[in-house]
C-alpha cells in the first residue's frame, strides 16, 4: 500500500500530463521574459515568503476560482496525510512525531525542488507548510488509532480477568 501511495503521488506531482503542460507554459514564459529583457519575471512561479500564497487566497479570493483554492489548500494537505499515517504503521522508528515531521518536510522539499528545477510546477514554501501539516494530521490519526486499539485491548484484558476470577 505504501509503494502504491508513493507511485501515485510521484505521478501526480512530477509525471502527470498536467505537469508537462505546466512545464511547456513555464519554459515559454521564461523565454519570453528573457527576450523582452526582464529576467526578474522569470522567477514569477516561486514563493519563498511563508504564508504569502495563503494570505493571497484569503484577501484576494475573488481573483481565484474556488476550485483552484481548494485544490491547492486541501490537495497539498491531503496528499501527505497517508505518509504521516503509513510511516509509523510500517516502520517502528517512525512512531515519533519528530521523525515524521522531518521526513515529511524533506520529501516535500525534494518534490518542490524537482518541480522548480524541471519547470514542472512552482516552488512555494506554503506548499511545504501544507504538506507538513498533512503529514502531521496523518501521524495524529495514527496516534488516535493506536490509542483506541490500546484502550480496547486493555478493556478486553480487564474483562477477561474479571470473568476468570468469577469462577
Amino acid at each position: 500500500m505504501f509503494f502504491l501511495y508513493v507511485a501515485i503521488s510521484s505521478y501526480l506531482l512530477l509525471l502527470s500530463p498536467d505537469r508537462f503542460r505546466r512545464r511547456a507554459f513555464t519554459v515559454e514564459w521564461k523565454q519570453r521574459m528573457l527576450e523582452y529583457g526582464v529576467p526578474q519575471y522569470t522567477h514569477l512561479f516561486q514563493n519563498t515568503k511563508p504564508f504569502q500564497t495563503l494570505v493571497d487566497y484569503v484577501f484576494h479570493y475573488d481573483n481565484y476560482n474556488f476550485g483552484t483554492i481548494m485544490y491547492n489548500l486541501i490537495g497539498n494537505v491531503m496528499l501527505f496525510v497517508p505518509l504521516g499515517l503509513l510511516l509509523p504503521l510500517i516502520f517502528m522508528s517512525f512512531q515519533s512525531v519528530h521523525r515524521v515531521f522531518f521526513l515529511t518536510l524533506s520529501a516535500s522539499l525534494i518534490i518542490e525542488t524537482l518541480q522548480l528545477l524541471f519547470s514542472l510546477g512552482s516552488f512555494d514554501v506554503d506548499d511545504l507548510l501544507l504538506n507538513v501539516l498533512g503529514g502531521l494530521i496523518g501521524y495524529g490519526m495514527f496516534r488516535v488509532g493506536a490509542a483506541l486499539i490500546h484502550r480496547r485491548r486493555n478493556s478486553r484484558k480487564f474483562d477477561d480477568d474479571l470473568s476468570a476470577s468469577s469462577f
